[in-house]
C-alpha cells in the first residue's frame, strides 16, 4: 500500500524517507469527502496522520513506537490546532509523509518504513470523524460571517486548559462545561448541512444531531457584531473565554473541548502590552475578592 524512497539525511545519521500511499486505500470514500471542501479536508488527513505516527517538526525519530500505539511525547500531540505542515502533505490523489530512520543502509531503511506503515491499522471512524470535525469548524465560520456573528461558544465545551503551560483540556470536573444562560438574548442554535460526515460528527454531551438526516444542530452562545462586554468577578472565567475566542479561528481535533467552538475568519486579538508600570494604584473599584494577597484594595507599587 506503501511505497517509500530515501535520501541521506543531511543533518544526522540516517535517512530521510518519503513515502505515499493512495488516497483511496487508507479509506473508500477519502475521495469523496475531500471534493466537499477540498483544502480543509486535505489539512485533516495530513494532521491526523501526522498525530498518528507522533511527528515533530524535525521529523520522526520514534516511528517504531508509534506505529505500536505507544504515546507520542512530540510537540503534534499537545498543539491542538490543524495548521499546513511541510512533513507531511495530502492532494486529490496520494498522501505523502517525510520521515527519519536510523539505519546503516538504504535498502534497510526502506524496508523497516514500508514494513511498519503496511501494517499500521487505521482506525477509519477516527479518520473520518477527525475530517468531520475540521470541516463543521469551517463551515460554522462561513455561518456567522453570513449571519453577522463573530463568535459562537457551544453548551458543554471545556473551555479552561490544564494549565497555563499546556494545551490539553481540563478535566471536567472539576472543570465546568459551558453553558449559554437560558434566558440570554445571545442563546443561538446552529444548524449546519454535513453531507455524508453527519455521523461521524462526534456531537458534546447534551447536544442533538438535528432533525434532517443531513443535519447536525449545535446549540450555545453566539456574540453579534459589535461592541461585546464581558465582565465578572476574579477567576471567573472571563479570560479563559477570550481565550476561547481568540482562538477559534484555527481548526481544533476532537476531544480539545473547544472544537465546537469557532470565530470569523478575519478575527484578530488585541491585548495591552506586559510588564506596563502601576504605581500606588486602587484597583477594587474594577475587581475584587481575589484569593491572593494583598487583595486590592490596598495600593500596589510593582510591574505586572
Amino acid at each position: 500500500m506503501w511505497t517509500c524512497k530515501s535520501n541521506p539525511d543531511p543533518l544526522q545519521q540516517g535517512w530521510l524517507i518519503i513515502a505515499d500511499c493512495a488516497i483511496d486505500k487508507l479509506h473508500p470514500d477519502l475521495h469523496k469527502v475531500i471534493g466537499l471542501e477540498e483544502h480543509v479536508t486535505r489539512l485533516a488527513i495530513a494532521d491526523f496522520f501526522a498525530r498518528r505516527v507522533g511527528m515533530i517538526s524535525d521529523g520522526i525519530e520514534l516511528l517504531d513506537k508509534a506505529l505500536q500505539g505507544k504515546t507520542s511525547r512530540g510537540r503534534s500531540s499537545e498543539v491542538p490546532y490543524i495548521f499546513e505542515r511541510s512533513d507531511i502533505f495530502c492532494s486529490r490523489a496520494k498522501l505523502t509523509l517525510t520521515v527519519r530512520v536510523k539505519e546503516n543502509s538504504r535498502e534497510s531503511a526502506e524496508i523497516f518504513t514500508k514494513e511498519n506503515l503496511n501494517r499500521w491499522n487505521v482506525p477509519s471512524s477516527d479518520l473520518m470523524a477527525h475530517i468531520a470535525c475540521c470541516v463543521f469548524q469551517h463551515r460554522l465560520r462561513h455561518y456567522l460571517t453570513e449571519n453577522k456573528l463573530v463568535a459562537f461558544i457551544a453548551d458543554g465545551a471545556i473551555l479552561p486548559r490544564k494549565s497555563g503551560a499546556s494545551q490539553r483540556p481540563m478535566l471536567s470536573p472539576p472543570a465546568v462545561p459551558f453553558k449559554a444562560p437560558s434566558d440570554s438574548d445571545l442563546r443561538h442554535t446552529v444548524k449546519l448541512e454535513m453531507g455524508m460526515l453527519k455521523p461521524f460528527c462526534r456531537t458534546i454531551a447534551g447536544q442533538a444531531n438535528g432533525e434532517n438526516n443531513d443535519q447536525v444542530e449545535v446549540t450555545g452562545m453566539a456574540i453579534p457584531m459589535g461592541v461585546t462586554l464581558i465582565a465578572g468577578g476574579g477567576y471567573h472565567g472571563k479570560s479563559t473565554l477570550l481565550r476561547t475566542i481568540s482562538a477559534g479561528v484555527y481548526n481544533k481535533i476532537p476531544g480539545d473541548g473547544r472544537e465546537f467552538c469557532a470565530t470569523v475568519f478575519e478575527a484578530v486579538s488585541v491585548r495591552a502590552e506586559d510588564g506596563r508600570y502601576v504605581s500606588n494604584c486602587n484597583v477594587s473599584a474594577f475587581i475584587s475578592n481575589l484569593p491572593v494577597p494583598p487583595g486590592c484594595s490596598t495600593s500596589v507599587s510593582r510591574i505586572l
